[in-house]
């Protein structure tokens, strides 16, 4: 089973409050080498994977060789974490064999020379044409957070993004505002039809 949960925010809490909600030496670890915006981001995401997993310590959070974060001790569970501006979400399998994978971008933020500058280093032929078939940032955020989330399903790094889309995958996009998010699975998993919505994550 797989769910979704999306915090969008106009404010997030402090960090204090974050921390306090995961417990100071967890959010520590957790947020290492993070600051500012990106370290409360970081933090929201984990006090949301704290309200979808309340009985699993995220003591247990550990990064394999290539950054991939990951549940020691708890191989039936997958979850991935990602924010933009205005929403930061996390996606949870619990499942035999679990993996997903999400990312989120939020429109109005890029340029069309940058747009066509990454998509001719990182687009596949085939999303090279899909994109100027309709060149605009919907479609083009659309292509690249299905690419981030596979980056993040495969835990292989940056050498994922020229690539196509894993056989055994599957992907849904929502959009939240002008957030677009696109979470990824296997293909015998079910992503949901709809998003869980957090109306506050630091308890």
């Amino acid at each position: 089973m797989i769910s979704i949960r999306v915090f969008p925010y106009q404010t997030l809490p402090e960090k204090e409050a974050l921390s306090a909600c995961l417990g100071e030496a967890v959010a520590a670890d957790l947020g290492h080498g993070r600051r500012g915006k990106a370290l409360q981001e970081t933090l929201a995401g984990f006090c949301i994977l704290k309200q979808m997993l309340p009985e699993v310590p995220l003591s247990a959070i550990r990064k394999t060789e290539t950054g991939r974060p990951f549940l020691a001790g708890y191989p039936d569970l997958d979850f991935s974490i990602t924010h933009c501006k205005g929403l930061v979400a996390c996606a949870l399998e619990s499942a035999p064999g679990a993996r997903v994978g999400l990312d989120a971008e939020c429109l109005g933020t890029q340029e069309e020379h940058a747009m066509r500058l990454i998509a001719r280093r990182w687009f596949t032929p085939a999303e090279q044409a899909q994109f100027e078939a309709a060149p605009t940032e919907e479609t083009f955020l659309s292509l690249w957070t299905a690419k981030e989330a596979a980056t993040k399903w495969t835990g292989e790094g940056l050498k994922r993004l020229s690539a196509p889309a894993p056989a055994d995958m599957q992907f849904r996009h929502y959009r939240v505002g002008l957030g677009i998010l696109c979470a990824v699975c296997r293909k015998e998993s079910n992503l949901p039809e709809a998003l869980e919505i957090a109306e506050s994550i630091a308890k």
